[in-house]
């Protein structure tokens, strides 16, 4: 196995566009997990109609979280955004955000965001014509969620490191690389414990995403 038996899960909701089935996310750990908790992001009809991809619905999403210690006390919480819509993007990680128990936090998961800064002249490209083979108009250069984070004190895992200063690793799709959509901001009470060692990307086509590794010293 593994070799993380301490395991929390949250169902965000039973039915969703990956089928008849709980829909949610999950942390394991090796070390015991203190407490845990989720919020889930109820979406309304009024959040379908947000964002430039037409759809019937938006499947609501959660949040979860679990207190560690770690050399520190420190809250790991992870989370799937919505696919479509920014906005809605946004609504759910300030609802995330706000709920979290421990100053000292990582945030990590797939936040279906995305900036143009992270991406090579030529990366951005595709993304525009890819964009515009769907009809979804011109991708934002800037991330309303990852602005988000920024203005909450939160710090890109990957600026970080010692390599922070080159482009991080295209995360989406393992058939396809397109985007960095997968990530990891560490709060800024937890930088201040924290050393970020690495922060790498790895090749692995387990998923239609890349897994990210965070290494850390408290």
């Amino acid at each position: 196995g593994l070799g993380l038996p301490h395991v929390v899960y949250a169902k965000a909701c039973d039915e969703s566009l990956f089928g008849n089935m709980p829909f949610g996310n999950a942390i394991c750990s090796r070390f015991p997990i203190a407490e845990s908790d989720s919020i889930v992001m109820e979406s309304t009809e009024a959040d379908a109609l947000l964002g430039n991809q037409i759809r019937d619905f938006a499947d609501s999403r959660c949040a979860v979280w679990a207190n560690i210690t770690v050399g520190a006390a420190i809250t790991v919480c992870t989370t799937h955004l919505d696919h479509k819509a920014e906005e809605l993007r946004v609504k759910q990680m300030n609802q995330c955000l706000a709920a979290l128990p421990n100053s000292a936090a990582l945030v990590c998961g797939d936040f279906n965001t995305f900036q143009r800064s992270d991406h090579a002249d030529e990366a951005w490209t595709k993304i525009v014509d890819f964009y515009q083979s769907r009809g979804w108009g011109v991708p934002a250069e800037t991330s309303l969620v990852l602005d988000a984070l920024r203005s909450a004190g939160f710090h890109d895992a990957h600026s970080l490191t010692p390599h922070g200063g080159s482009l991080p690793e295209l995360t989406c799709w393992t058939h396809n690389p397109l985007f960095r959509i997968d990530h990891c901001f560490l709060s800024e009470t937890l930088r201040s414990k924290a050393e970020v060692v690495d922060y790498r990307r790895l090749d692995s086509d387990a998923s239609d995403h890349y897994p990210l590794v965070l290494d850390f010293d408290i």
